[in-house]
């Protein structure tokens, strides 16, 4: 062994560096496989995630096992001496870029360079590290570049290798933080190497903030204090130049504001003098040095959000003098400000909310729900009784018949109107599941006789169709009848294939659609597994994947969240503390955070708590992707993560200061449009 250390100690600088695959974990000993991790593979014996995987080791390469005959100790990872990283961090296109690479097992002194050399990059040895270099670009690429880096040793031993950059076009995020002078808003390029918060005029006492929908401002409030909890004023950033406008309604305290669905204006609700008022604003045009515009201020009294139907009309309601009951109140926006408001019909008790749409707005009580169509600049008052859910675009209401069949109601005309329901009488639904956002795709689950007494459940898709208006069914293909039996040799969860789910399993179950619709995901519980099922609907015909596996115990328990990519690429599940991501395309898996924030459970009443519905695809409490899903946010107890996912599988994580604040802030995240 002393003739192979010293053979190893004299070959190593020129070989490691020239490619030769000589295993690290014979040069440093840090490579060695451990027991399988967190996300463990299921009771057959499939094999969980390396110990390399789980622990995130640099340099590791890890593999997601998980298939049939995979024993759950992994074997030592074979690794080779490489530059490290292996990926280029995204870069934010048009803004300067810095990165660091790191080499070893050569011989130093190292010198580094492009090949070819390209327009304003530079590499060069870091001058407080010779196994350190430094990439810069004096302006990022608007879209993704390759880069060929070679670097030569004091042999001329060389490494060459080819790295794509990715580009980012939106590259701000956003979050308070409770700090010992009181919250604290941040905002920074959650990439960067060392992401540095932009100084703003205000930062001190801010609890929240609200992008503008085209992603060209940033809105929040300041000046919170004993007397004014949500914060007195609001600054407008432009982040094209990070310049920063106070606006101005002469206010002694702002209650809420809120961007227009084009970004045109913002409104806000405000207190002035003991009166309430109803104002907006025009922001400047990006990127010059105008000021915003504020319009002539409304009297009325704002006691909530303030929703936009369109880019026409404000919806908001407060106390109506009569008890606790609240009223419900509507304004139209013109090009002087917004009009006297007018209230609709009915007053209600508290637990009132608002969905809106292009040309109206739902009022959701824990009684019943109102649509107001103000499509002609009048209220008409439509009824949608005995609804079960709501589509995210909130032009549909649905729910079951008598007869168990499905049905949704148009917003405009609810009861009064067309009807969709399916052309076929037997596809009947016991519970309906979950609602599509980019199309009216509704899932929900039936619970069908076996004959013998017993029953199986099946996932069947709806589509709505019109002229006529009615509802085609698909049913998810590999369901199981013997649901019942879970432990017999032929049971889906014996064999890991199919899916056993009915109502009796969905209860409580988090479910959800990818944006498109496309991508269909739910879960079975058991005392010590998850089975995570997931479907592509485009395929012909449709059927879930197999089966992806998580362990529960004390500190993996249910609820489940999930939360698909905006390119449904992943999937992030959420179990307790823990949260995972699945490659749909290929069922790989990683973890990415065992220290979660607490979550409250999902409801099934959509009515009485409609923000929490088991079947929205974005809870409050979840994780949240960047709009390229190139990342995902996620707080932890120490704070936010951003996981840097264009490496996939490979560990990249920005761990951002972030004190939680409670509900005030503690979920108020978000990245730049």
């Amino acid at each position: 062994m002393p003739a192979l250390a010293a053979l190893l100690a004299v070959s190593l600088s020129s070989a490691c560096i020239s490619d030769v695959d000589i295993p690290e974990c014979l040069l440093k000993g840090t490579c060695q496989g451990g027991a399988g991790g967190d996300d463990a593979g299921p009771p057959d014996g499939a094999g969980g995630k390396s110990g390399s995987q789980a622990a995130g080791g640099v340099g590791a390469e890890p593999t997601f096992a998980g298939e049939a005959g995979q024993g759950g100790q992994a074997e030592p990872n074979s690794c080779r001496c490489a530059v490290l990283p292996e990926h280029l961090t995204p870069a934010c296109a048009g803004k300067p870029y810095q990165t660091t690479l790191t080499v070893s097992a050569g011989r130093p002194p190292y010198s580094w360079k492009l090949a070819p050399q390209l327009d304003g990059w530079t590499i060069a040895v870091s001058p407080d590290d010779p196994e350190v270099a430094i990439l810069r670009a004096a302006k990022a690429p608007d879209e993704a570049t390759e880069l060929t880096l070679v670097v030569t040793d004091a042999r001329n031993a060389q490494r060459t290798l080819t790295l794509t950059l990715d580009v980012r076009s939106t590259c701000w995020f956003a979050y308070p933080s409770l700090e010992p002078e009181g919250p604290e808003l941040r905002l920074v390029d959650p990439l960067a190497e060392t992401p540095t918060p932009a100084p703003l005029a205000h930062a001190q006492g801010v609890y929240d903030f609200q992008f503008s929908p085209d992603g060209a401002f940033l809105a929040y409030r300041y000046g919170v204090d004993g007397e004014h909890p949500k914060g007195r004023h609001l600054s407008l950033i432009d982040l094209a130049s990070l310049k920063e406008h106070a606006v101005s309604f002469g206010e002694d305290e702002v209650v809420s504001y809120a961007w227009a669905p084009n970004s045109a204006t913002l409104a806000a609700g405000f207190q002035a003098d003991g009166n309430g008022y109803l104002g907006a604003v025009l922001p400047p045009v990006p990127g010059s040095d105008d000021s915003p515009t504020s319009l002539t201020s409304t009297p009325t009294s704002v006691e909530s959000e303030l929703y936009w139907v369109g880019s026409e009309y404000v919806v908001f309601h407060a106390a109506s003098g009569l008890g606790q009951q609240r009223m419900a109140y509507f304004s139209e926006f013109t090009s002087g400000g917004f009009e006297l408001p007018r209230d609709v019909l009915s007053r209600f008790d508290p637990g009132l909310a608002v969905r809106v749409t292009e040309t109206g707005f739902f009022l959701i009580t824990p009684l019943q729900t109102f649509y107001y169509d103000l499509s002609d600049g009048t209220e008409v008052e439509m009824d949608h009784p005995d609804i079960a859910l709501m589509a995210p675009s909130a032009r549909y209401t649905g729910r079951l018949a008598a007869s168990g069949l499905p049905q949704l109601l148009p917003a405009e005309t609810g009861v009064n109107g067309a009807v969709a329901s399916p052309t076929d009488d037997a596809q009947t639904c016991t519970q309906l599941l979950a609602w599509a956002t980019d199309q009216e795709r509704v899932a929900c689950v039936a619970d069908v006789s076996n004959g013998d007494g017993s029953s199986h459940g099946e996932i069947r898709i709806f589509d709505l169709k019109l002229d006529p208006l009615r509802l085609e069914a698909v049913t998810l293909q590999g369901f199981c009848p013997s649901d019942l039996d879970d432990t017999s040799p032929k049971s889906c969860l014996v064999k890991r294939e199919g899916y056993s789910f009915g109502s009796q399993q969905a209860a409580g179950s988090a479910r959800a659609f990818s944006r498109s619709g496309r991508y269909f995901a739910f879960a079975r519980v058991l005392p010590e597994f998850v089975y995570v099922y997931f479907s592509d609907l485009d395929e012909a015909p449709a059927r879930v994947a197999t089966p992806v596996l998580f362990e529960v115990d004390d500190t993996n328990p249910s609820p489940l969240g999930f939360a698909f990519s905006p390119d449904e690429r992943f999937l992030l599940v959420r179990r307790g503390p823990r949260l995972s991501v699945i490659e749909l395309a290929t069922g790989a898996r990683g973890t990415l955070a065992l220290n979660l924030l607490d979550a409250a459970p999902c409801s099934e009443d959509f009515l009485a708590d409609p923000g929490n519905y088991c079947g929205n695809a974005r809870q409050a409490a979840g994780p949240k992707w960047a709009p390229d899903s190139l990342a995902a946010a996620f707080r932890t107890t120490d704070g936010l993560t951003i996981r840097d996912l264009s490496p996939f599988p490979a560990n990249d994580d920005r761990v951002l200061p972030a004190t939680a604040c409670a509900a005030r802030c503690s979920e108020n995240f978000s990245f730049q449009p």
